[in-house]
This record gives C-alpha cells, sequence and structure tokens, in this order.
C-alpha cells in the first residue's frame, strides 16, 4: 500500500497524499475497508468544500494518480492514471510475478554485487543501473545526489547545494554519452525475478436525479441550491476513488525452457549415435558390395579362361 500516493498542486506548492501511511501533518486520510475481495480504502474530495467543511486544501488540482514500486524497484515501472472531477474512479491492484531464465536462453537473468548500494537492496537491474550511475558520478565529483540517501550505503558524502550545478552537468553527460547505455544499462542483467503491479481500473459518472434531491437536503450549503446547481457542483468538485488490492493473490508467470537439457542431450546423443551407426553400417555394405563385385569379375574371368582352353 505504500506505493500509492496522490499528488496536489496549490500555488506552485506540492502536497503529497497516502492514504494508509499518513504521516504529514497536511495529509488526508482515508477509510479503509473491511477485509474480501473488495479490500482497500474509498477517498472522496471534495475541492469546493461544500460537502467536507474540514477538508485542509482549497482551489486544488489534482493531476495524477500513481502506483510505485517498493524500494527495491525504486524506479516506478507502472502505469499513470488521469483523474476527473464528477466521476469514481474504481482501481483494482494486482501483484504480478515474472520469473526469467538465466543464461545461455535469451532473458539472461542473474545478480551483480552493488558498489555504492545498501548491500540488503534485492537486486534488480533498474538498482544495478543506478549503482552504475552513482559510481560514475563519484569518481568525478566525490560527492552523491541527495535523491540517493535512501539507497546509498554509509560512509559516502553527498553532495552540498554548491556542488548541485556541477553535479546535474556531470549527470547529464552521463545520460547524453556512451555511458549509460554501454557501461550502465547493458552490463547490468535483468533480474530473475521481477515483480510489477498491474491496475485495472474503470470509473462512472457520480451522482443521479435522487442523489441530487438528498443532499439538497442534508447538506447546508445546497439547502437554496438547485438541482442543477447541485450537479454542477459535483461535476467540477468532487472526485471519488476506491482503491482495491489484494495482500495474499500474485499472479505469477514462469518462464521454462521449450526443451530441457536432459531431453536435448539425450536428443543429440541419439542423432549422433543413430548418424555414426548409419555411416558404419553403410561402409560395411559398401566393402562387401565391391567385394561381391570383383570375386564375381573373377569368376568370370576365370570361367572364360577354362572354356578357351
Amino acid at each position: 500500500t505504500s506505493w500509492f500516493t496522490a499528488r496536489y498542486i496549490q500555488e506552485d506548492s506540492c502536497y503529497q497524499f497516502n492514504g494508509l501511511e499518513s504521516s504529514l501533518s497536511q495529509s488526508l486520510k482515508a477509510p479503509k475497508r473491511s477485509g474480501g475481495y473488495f479490500n482497500g480504502f474509498d477517498l472522496v474530495l471534495d475541492f469546493g468544500k461544500a460537502m467536507i467543511e474540514n477538508l485542509s486544501f482549497s482551489n486544488v488540482v489534482i493531476t495524477m494518480f500513481e502506483s510505485f514500486g517498493t524500494r527495491d524497484d525504486h524506479i516506478p515501472i507502472n502505469g499513470v492514471i488521469q483523474l476527473s472531477t464528477g466521476t469514481t474512479l474504481f482501481a483494482k491492484i494486482t501483484e504480478k510475478e515474472n520469473k526469467m531464465l538465466p543464461s545461455p536462453y535469451n532473458t539472461h537473468c542473474g545478480t551483480k554485487t552493488f558498489n555504492f548500494l545498501d548491500p540488503i537492496l534485492k537486486y534488480s537491474k533498474g538498482l544495478c543501473i543506478i549503482d552504475c550511475i552513482i559510481g560514475h558520478i563519484y569518481k568525478n565529483m566525490a560527492c552523491v545526489g541527495e535523491e540517493f540517501r535512501s539507497l546509498i550505503n554509509d560512509g559516502y558524502e553527498f553532495c552540498l547545494l554548491k556542488d548541485l550545478p556541477t553535479y546535474y552537468q556531470v549527470l547529464n553527460e552521463l545520460y547524453e554519452g556512451d555511458v549509460f547505455e554501454n557501461t550502465c544499462y547493458h552490463t547490468c542483467p535483468n533480474e530473475c525475478v521481477r515483480k510489477s503491479y498491474t491496475v485495472r481500473k474503470s470509473t462512472y459518472r457520480i451522482g443521479s436525479q435522487s442523489v441530487y434531491e438528498e443532499m439538497k437536503k442534508t447538506i447546508p450549503k445546497f439547502n437554496n441550491r438547485s438541482i442543477n446547481e447541485i450537479e454542477k457542483y459535483i461535476s467540477d468538485n468532487i472526485l471519488k476513488i476506491h482503491v482495491a488490492f489484494f495482500d495474499s493473490t500474485i499472479e505469477t508467470e514462469e518462464m521454462q525452457p521449450a526443451v530441457s537439457w536432459n531431453s536435448l542431450i539425450a536428443t543429440m546423443g541419439g542423432a549422433i549415435g543413430l548418424g555414426l551407426g548409419f555411416s558404419f553400417i553403410t561402409g560395411f555394405e559398401f566393402l562387401f558390395f565391391f567385394f561381391d563385385v570383383i570375386k564375381l569379375a573373377w569368376q568370370r574371368r576365370k570361367q572364360k579362361q577354362v572354356l578357351g582352353m
């Protein structure tokens, strides 16, 4: 659940929301659902604050709803869901686990020791690339960017504010040159077990005639508004999100070789044995054939000599 974050922008300020692990004073807490198939949480946002008086944001524009990977992944590899007011978003999350094959198979999965990152981190190609990038930056500057603090091992210096211009210059040169692709990307093998999250979404419109009439009666700020005004307010300001996820269900896809090594070796051995056996037999057959031809020719010649005498 820690990989769900909704971002808000208010007068060029950025706020973070996490529905289940909210620790920021400006964050909203969403109620958890009961366990079962629809286990998750609900969140209702009112940007006009007519329905929710204690909402800590006003005139807010929601931009996106992202699903992030774990700390071991670091790089967000999942999709982005665009939200719009006046609708309810239902997002169903499924964890997927892909198991790949090592060399000599095409996936070439494996591991590589980190030089800079925390050794307790689980290996992934993304983290291996980051470790390689940090190595090249540290070689040029003897410091590491602040954005890697949560991942890096102890004992390394972090770049100060005065170092940032040079730091970003080195970083840009690294990405634009051949180092990133040839040295970092191609030298890091794919992880043999890769996890990701599939987000299936559906949306539907909020409200109906009976709902608007009920809101007009029960919400004080709507008492003097018309049904059309309430409908427009809902369309412009209300956004509902329900996120359902499974704690114990994982979709697993495991690669299997089309032919096992034992079968491949047995097949090759049988083919070689059959080929050698066929060659020997054919050779003996030719020898016997030539022997019979020579013997027959010699017998005929001998018969002619006898008749001639």
